[in-house]
This record gives C-alpha cells, sequence and structure tokens, in this order.
C-alpha cells in the first residue's frame, strides 16, 4: 500500500471515529445522575425570573432547561449538541462559570508546555535505557531498568508527583507538603516551586490582580517572560528584574511536574525499546556487521536502532 493510499485510508477511517466517540459522550452525558440546568443555577433554582403570558411564574431552573434545549426530544437535544460542537460552543463551566472553551483556551499553553518538556525528558531517557537494557540482556543493569520500568509503569503517577514533592519541593506550610528543602526560594540544596507557572509575588493574570506578563501573550510563559516591558521590570522585586530571571523561575515551577510525566512515561518507551532493539539484535545483517569487523557502538547504533 502507497503512503497517500495510507493516510486516506486513515482520514477515512476518522469519520466513523468522530461520530461514534460524539455518540457515545451525548449518551454518557445523558445517562450519568446529574442535571445540568440545576448545576448552573444551584440553590437559586427557585427564584423566579421571568414570567409567561400567562402570567405564570418561570423560575431559574425552568429557564436554565428551555436555554439548554432539555425541554427538547433525545434527537433534537443530539442535533443541538453536535451543532454547538461544530461551532466551537461547549456551554459553560459549572466550576469555573466560564465558557468551556474559554478555560480550555487558557489550559491549552499550560498543558502543551508540560506536555513538551515530559517528552523532552522521557524519549532520551527511556530509548536511551532501553538501548542500553537490550545491549546487556540478563545482566545486573538490564534487571534493574526493567524492575524501575514495571515500577513506573504501575505505580499511580499522583503517587510519584507526591514522593518528588516529598524530596525536591520547597516547603510551603500552607500545603500540607513538609519536603527535605529549605522554605527559603532560591537557596543552595535545589529546592523546586510546587505551585502556579511563577511565583505568586508575579501575581496571576485574573480578575482583581495585574499581571506582569503580557496581556494577548501566547499563553506560554516561557516565551512571555521575554516580552514583560521594562517598565514593569522596574516595579518587580530585585530578584525578578529581569526577563532572565522571569525565564529561570518559570523554568524551575516547571522541572517538578514536567519531570514527573517525562520519567513516569519513559517506563513504557524503555521497555518498548528493550524489546524492538532485541529482536532486531538477532537479525541476519546485525550479524554479518559484526562479522566485518564493525565495533560494537556502529553495530548498535548504526545498524540496530535504526530498524528497531
Amino acid at each position: 500500500m502507497k503512503l497517500h493510499e495510507f493516510v486516506v485510508r486513515r482520514l477515512l477511517l476518522l469519520i466513523p471515529v468522530m461520530v461514534g466517540v460524539t455518540i457515545l459522550t451525548f449518551t454518557i452525558s445523558h445517562l450519568i445522575p446529574a442535571d445540568a440546568a440545576a448545576a448552573q443555577c444551584g440553590d437559586k433554582c427557585g427564584v423566579v425570573v421571568d414570567y409567561t403570558e400567562d402570567g405564570d411564574p418561570i423560575t431559574a431552573y425552568a429557564a436554565n432547561r428551555e436555554r439548554l434545549g432539555m425541554n427538547e426530544p433525545r434527537i433534537v437535544q443530539f442535533w443541538l449538541y453536535v451543532n454547538h460542537l461544530g461551532e466551537g460552543d461547549w456551554g459553560e463551566s459549572s466550576t469555573y462559570h466560564r465558557p468551556v472553551a474559554d478555560v480550555v483556551k487558557d489550559a491549552a499553553p499550560i498543558t502543551l508546555e508540560m506536555s513538551f518538556f515530559a517528552l523532552f525528558i522521557a524519549y532520551p531517557l527511556g530509548i536511551t535505557l532501553g538501548i542500553i537494557s537490550a545491549v546487556r540482556q540478563d545482566r545486573m543493569f538490564d534487571h534493574i531498568s526493567r524492575f524501575f520500568a514495571i515500577a513506573f509503569v504501575s505505580l499511580p503517577i499522583f503517587w510519584f508527583a507526591m514522593v518528588l514533592q516529598l524530596l525536591f519541593a520547597t516547603q510551603a506550610p500552607e500545603s500540607g507538603v513538609g519536603g527535605i528543602c529549605d522554605p527559603i526560594f532560591g537557596t543552595e540544596g535545589g529546592c523546586f516551586p510546587i505551585y502556579g507557572r511563577h511565583n505568586p509575588s508575579l501575581t496571576y493574570p485574573v480578575d482583581g490582580f495585574v499581571s506582569f506578563y503580557p496581556a494577548g501573550g501566547t499563553g506560554f510563559h516561557l516565551i512571555d517572560s521575554w516580552f514583560v516591558t521594562d517598565g514593569k521590570l522596574a516595579t518587580l522585586p530585585a530578584e525578578y528584574g529581569s526577563n532572565w530571571l522571569l525565564f529561570k523561575d518559570t523554568l524551575l515551577h516547571l522541572a517538578l511536574p514536567c519531570a514527573c510525566l517525562g520519567i513516569a512515561s519513559s517506563g513504557s518507551l524503555l521497555r518498548y525499546m528493550r524489546a524492538s532493539l532485541l529482536e532486531v539484535l538477532h537479525e541476519d545483517y546485525v550479524r554479518t556487521a559484526r562479522a566485518k569487523g564493525l565495533s560494537e557502538f556502529r553495530v548498535v547504533i548504526v545498524h540496530a536502532c535504526r530498524n528497531a
């Protein structure tokens, strides 16, 4: 099968998958014992917000049901659901009381920023250890690496995150996380903060607080830290009085979560790389390369890893 045929086939298969996922999510959202209209009005569901033409009162709960289309038949509700989904109208979050699309938009840069650095840790670590483990099959290094690979795959990632907090986090009394680091951020001992995307003294871009990061920026604070203006830098404490120090502070806040995600993900990559390389190392062309007198490093890296 040619490459373009494979791509077209996969794209066509994406259509029924998306339709199936849409139907499944709609069905689950209507099967769970929850009422979106009641969740939005909370304890004010019985408050009268309007009157009908006949003078009958309309409560906040009834108004929400009408606005959300919950009084319509299921098939009409599904059609409205698909239309709103395609238009980017994903409703309002009952937790943040904001449009869901805006919540996702705000969280996307944070997620992408952490994911990028987590992959930057996971792939080199997992692939490198997988290669060494395969080359040293059934030796001490192989047994130890396989043990840790299985451990990282099996253990809950939130538990591993708590361990990293206890070992490397800046002590924060209000968090209940003790830690073994000096509570003064930036002192010797290698402490890492566990809150937010930067130091709280820099404030966050929320209502009632001034943000030192530029409005309408990329949302990636590692990038936006270089665009904070001189006027705002002058109002910051001395330890954050330059773009480089802002960048460094943001990077330190990313260190622990990215390390947690990256190390935990490296376990699966280690196992995949080891299994694949062990299979390739027994191929005839690898034995031929060794018979020609090539170094073991060249045999493994240049010939075996290329096909693993």
